[in-house]
């Protein structure tokens, strides 16, 4: 109920709806609206609310993802990450898929080895 009155039902929402193309932010609700993904609303004692966009780029802008310093930024961290998981200095073993994720994987764990701590990766190649 909205102050006192029964919630009536939106009926251009719900023939939406009923088509598969309803509106995400609507409801089947007159004058109720939803909150899309990464929104926050806030309510003061007055009741007054405002809605808040708390991710995406309107909030946190699109960081330079191009040339060496990411690129050189993206494997200092990628090899810090696999340097923790691979920090007992014992031997490691690594099942890979061929693709391009686990070849980097490997890649940056043999860059870390030792003749304490050796490498071994692995692969199935069925015929």
């Amino acid at each position: 109920m909205a102050s006192g009155r029964p919630w009536r039902l939106d009926h251009g929402w719900l023939r939406d709806w009923l088509r598969g193309r309803p509106d995400p932010a609507g409801t089947p609700y007159e004058g109720m609206r939803r909150l899309l993904p990464g929104q926050e609303l806030f309510v003061n004692a007055n009741r007054d609310l405002r809605v808040r966009d708390s991710i995406g780029a309107a909030v946190w802008p699109e960081p330079d993802l191009s040339g060496w310093d990411a690129l050189s930024t993206f494997v200092e961290v990628f090899d810090l990450a696999v340097a923790e998981l691979a920090a007992d200095d014992r031997p490691l073993t690594f099942a890979m898929s061929g693709g391009l994720d686990s070849t980097f994987m490997v890649a940056s764990a043999a860059r870390q080895t030792t003749a304490a701590a050796p490498l071994a990766a692995l692969t199935h190649v069925p015929h």
